[in-house]
């Protein structure tokens, strides 16, 4: 995903294949962008925590529920509307860095 050591020729893009996390990605960033062109800013946003300086393995948002969605809000990509529905249940896990290492 071009976030090697450099020079890392992976592209930050790819239209051949997706998985769920970077379909919702690329509709997102192409949705937010007036031309196709300006969406990898926008998707550089959504796929990171943070990218300064630069997009980082450690600071991609891996997993969907626990990274990827509060960043998201917490950005003003998505909107929380869970309490609007009746008999949602919330459920936590606790990640800890030894749990993350097993994985």
């Amino acid at each position: 995903m071009g976030e090697g050591i450099a020079p890392d020729t992976d592209p930050f893009t790819r239209y051949d294949t997706f998985d769920c996390l970077t379909f919702v990605e690329e509709v997102l960033a192409l949705a937010h962008s007036a031309e196709s062109h300006l969406a990898a800013q926008n998707r550089l946003d959504l796929r990171y925590r943070s990218i300064v300086p630069r997009p980082k393995y450690e600071t991609r948002n891996h997993f969907m529920e626990m990274q990827w969605i509060p960043n998201a809000i917490r950005k003003g990509w998505v909107t929380d509307i869970t309490a609007q529905f009746k008999g949602v249940e919330q459920r936590s896990r606790h990640i800890t860095h030894r749990t993350w290492q097993d994985w």
